[in-house]
């Protein structure tokens, strides 16, 4: 099988979208039935998979990707591609069996969200542009069954067309103390919270800020890291959240140390107190798996995939509730050593469920019945 893997972006990539191309192309290449891995993507991207150079032909463009459809359609017939996975939830119409995977659910739940109108439109793109690629692929790969349920459910797509492929999750060994950035330096020995993901409307961080508040009398001494860069075109949500803690009163007890790296944030997970998470919309949530792999105890919005993935193993609140968030962070807060351990050993057993290995596997497995199945029409852009 001769393997194209298309990632039809416009130059961007996320942390959790990294991760993945980066554990997942080796293993694909590995396997027995892949006799050579093409990857398509923006030039711009190709530095930040460095680590996997070396298991794929690598062809990139230097332009906006609804404008590559002829390139790449051209790079497909060079080399003789068998089947094509597009990671990236679009599509360039091709005469050959096609896999796509819906790996971001931000602009078909929550396109609008209090996003600026740039960024509403942007969603508006995505929204179609993934329509059209999950209605002319061959096969469509869910990550959670909340994604596979939205796409039979809302877009009415025939079930039998839907892989479920969940990530998987792997382990960092976390810095040394002394190794720690100096914005985290002061919660050595501390009590914290936890929150990661890029800064974004969705997140919902407004939650947590209020909660906190609401409990700084209980727990004066507790703080809340909010790890993550701020998405350009949400400077104004950034500076929204940080008047709404000076008005509550609690501004000096937030941490926004921007991106960290990964072995940085392998130490905020095994030492804060609690994990929050109060996003809206997820399509399997990267930070739920770290967090579960790191036995963190966990505070989180019963929304999309997350209790499909905690289960029983975390507090759960309704987004916006913030009094009940506040109950839940306390409940969390106090429970006994004896009970953490508990809590922590069910999640570090449920996260041993996702592997990279598992990702491959059924990727491969979706290819395959992508070749027996019919391939899409053929048609001509992206």
């Amino acid at each position: 099988m001769k393997l194209a893997v298309v990632s039809l972006t416009n130059g961007g990539m996320s942390w959790g979208y990294r991760k993945y191309l980066v554990n997942v192309l080796p293993l694909l290449r590995q396997n027995p039935a892949v006799s050579e891995l093409h990857v398509m993507l923006p030039a711009a991207t190709l530095p930040k998979l460095e680590p996997v150079h070396s298991y794929a032909n690598w062809h990139t463009w230097d332009r906006k990707s609804w404008l590559v459809g002829p390139w790449v359609r051209q790079q497909l017939n060079r080399i003789g591609a068998d089947v094509i996975l597009v990671p990236s939830q679009r599509l360039v119409q091709t005469s050959l069996p096609t896999v796509v995977t819906v790996q971001n659910m931000e602009p078909l739940i929550a396109p609008f969200a209090g996003n600026p109108w740039s960024e509403t439109l942007r969603h508006l793109g995505r929204w179609l542009a993934t329509w059209r690629a999950c209605q002319r692929a061959t096969r469509v790969i869910a990550i959670s069954d909340f994604v596979r349920r939205f796409l039979v459910e809302r877009w009415r797509l025939n079930p039998e067309k839907i892989g479920l492929v969940y990530h998987g999750v792997d382990s960092a060994e976390p810095v040394a103390e002394n190794q720690l950035p100096a914005e985290l330096r002061s919660l050595r020995g501390a009590e914290f919270l936890l929150s990661v993901g890029s800064i974004r409307r969705y997140r919902g961080l407004e939650d947590a800020i209020e909660a906190l508040a609401m409990l700084a009398d209980e727990f004066p001494r507790l703080r809340l890291v909010v790890a993550g860069e701020v998405d350009p075109r949400m400077r104004g949500y950034r500076r929204a959240l940080q008047r709404l803690a000076e008005k509550l009163g609690v501004a000096d007890r937030l941490v926004w140390p921007g991106f960290l790296s990964e072995r940085v944030l392998a130490w905020c997970y095994q030492n804060c107190r609690v994990l929050v998470m109060t996003t809206r919309v997820e399509s399997l949530s990267v930070v739920a798996l770290e967090a579960m792999r790191n036995g963190c105890i966990s505070v989180v919005t019963a929304v999309g995939p997350i209790p499909e993935l905690l289960q029983q193993s975390a507090f759960y609140y309704q987004p916006g509730e913030r009094s009940e968030m506040a109950r839940q962070l306390r409940r969390a807060l106090l429970l006994d050593e004896e009970h953490r351990a508990e809590m922590a050993a069910m999640v570090r057993r449920r996260a041993a469920e996702f592997t990279w290995q598992r990702t491959a596997e059924l990727t491969m497995l979706e290819l395959h019945k992508a070749l027996r199945e019919r391939p899409p029409a053929t048609g001509r852009g992206s």
